[in-house]
């Protein structure tokens, strides 16, 4: 093992004390997606999040051809989608179709409407999306659906604008097929904040939502990631759903991230190292896809992967773990 790994492995030792991190990357081989976010600044706080080298990542020689080799799916958050430029765009498009690596957008699947407010699970562009990434040669493949189900059903505070699971499902449905008439084979993830739902029996209502969205599509979401408030009392609750999603034959992936709170990019790297490692332990199950993403201030660099302290040694260092 390398010494930059021993150095994560201690750091997580050290926040989650008795968690034995060692053993437990995986005796079976979950895909592996990542989802770092360009560099910014968050309008809410005022703070400085996603890596400074996002673009670089897709420069025909960017360092890390060893992790790269390991990704199933890249994903672009909506703010690239929105806001790179078409030389941008077009050299990440080709980037992934060199080293065959699906296509993902991380996006709203409902559409914005007056006079509810904007919320985690809606947008109001998504079809545009679908063609100027047509346009730009590329090819959605996966659409990673943020909290259409926490955003739509409970989250809202103002009377009126939460909606049945029916309601949401017929309107999640409309958007998914607009995107499905620009590309055909594309596929719909679900993500939801299990800890954050109100309802204590939150594996059923996943479970009849996702009933509602099969429905009304036509087939069913391809998959359900688990996004974790590593903070909470988690792992009942992700127990519960994890559970009925195995009994619906559901994929399931999981968001392998740091915290908000850690502080330096190697205290997160390794934060993010013990969740991916004690999800699978609280669950007794290794999932199908584990997530690597940040919206956090850390870690502030994606490369190079030889470097213990960025992003992709985190994918080098959990696949080569795998191969153990």
């Amino acid at each position: 093992m390398q010494s930059g790994s021993l150095r994560l492995f201690a750091a997580a030792a050290a926040i989650l004390t008795t968690l034995l991190l060692e053993p437990s990357w995986a005796a079976s081989r979950p895909e592996i997606w990542f989802a770092p976010a360009p560099g910014h600044t968050d309008p809410a706080s005022g703070n400085s999040a996603g890596v400074s080298d996002y673009q670089k990542l897709f420069d025909p020689n960017a360092d890390w051809r060893r992790a790269a080799s390991n990704v199933r799916l890249f994903q672009f958050g909506v703010n690239y989608t929105r806001k790179a430029s078409d030389d941008n765009f077009r050299q990440a498009i080709a980037f992934l179709k060199q080293h065959h690596i699906a296509l993902a957008i991380g996006i709203g699947l409902l559409p914005s409407a007056a006079p509810c407010p904007h919320l985690e699970g809606f947008d109001t562009d998504q079809l545009r999306i679908a063609r100027h990434i047509e346009s730009l040669g590329g090819q959605i493949d996966y659409v990673v659906a943020d909290a259409p189900l926490l955003g739509g059903y409970e989250s809202s505070p103002k009377p009126g604008c939460n909606q049945p699971i029916d309601v949401l499902a017929r309107r999640a449905a409309e958007t998914a097929k607009a995107i499905r008439s620009v590309f055909p084979n594309v596929k719909f993830v679900d993500v939801e904040a299990v800890s954050n739902f109100k309802d204590p029996n939150t594996a059923k209502l996943i479970s009849d939502w996702h009933a509602a969205f099969a429905s009304a599509f036509g087939e069913p979401f391809a998959a359900f990631e688990f996004d974790v408030n590593w903070h909470s009392l988690w792992q009942a609750r992700v127990r519960s759903v994890f559970a009925q999603m195995r009994r619906d034959h559901m994929p399931v992936g999981v968001i392998c991230d740091g915290s908000q709170e850690d502080g330096a990019d190697a205290a997160w790297l390794a934060s993010a190292q013990a969740h991916c490692s004690e999800f699978p332990q609280a669950v007794g199950s290794q999932p199908d896809i584990v997530i690597f993403q940040s919206w956090f201030p850390h870690p502030t660099r994606a490369l190079p992967e030889s470097d213990p302290t960025s992003f992709t040694h985190l994918i080098l260092d959990y696949a080569a773990h795998q191969h153990h």
